[in-house]
């Protein structure tokens, strides 16, 4: 039996998303990409395919797409506050871009 997983169409294309580490482990690498592409309602869509031979020499293939949408950016402020203000009302600390 043999198994193969690849992203992007070519088996050995460089810096697809997939990272196949070993025969048995395929890793999808969401980190490859930066985040800071992926923001106002931009993604990545890439094209995953899988290989399969079983013991008699039958070969299948199937893909499917994957999405990644990006995180949010945050962006937190600087603030000092006394120990005796009691309660602080948290929306003040962040900004966003």
């Amino acid at each position: 039996m043999a198994f193969q997983i690849w992203g992007g169409g070519t088996l050995n294309k460089r810096n697809n998303m997939v990272d196949s580490m070993l025969p048995t482990r395929h890793v999808f690498k969401t980190t490859n990409l930066k985040n800071s592409q992926l923001q106002n309602g931009k993604n990545y869509t890439e094209e995953i395919y899988g290989w399969y031979q079983d013991e008699n020499g039958c070969i299948n293939y199937d893909s499917t797409v994957q999405r990644i949408d990006g995180n949010p950016i945050l962006e937190l402020k600087d603030q000092i506050y006394c120990q005796d203000l009691g309660e602080v009302k948290m929306d003040e600390t962040y900004c966003l871009p």
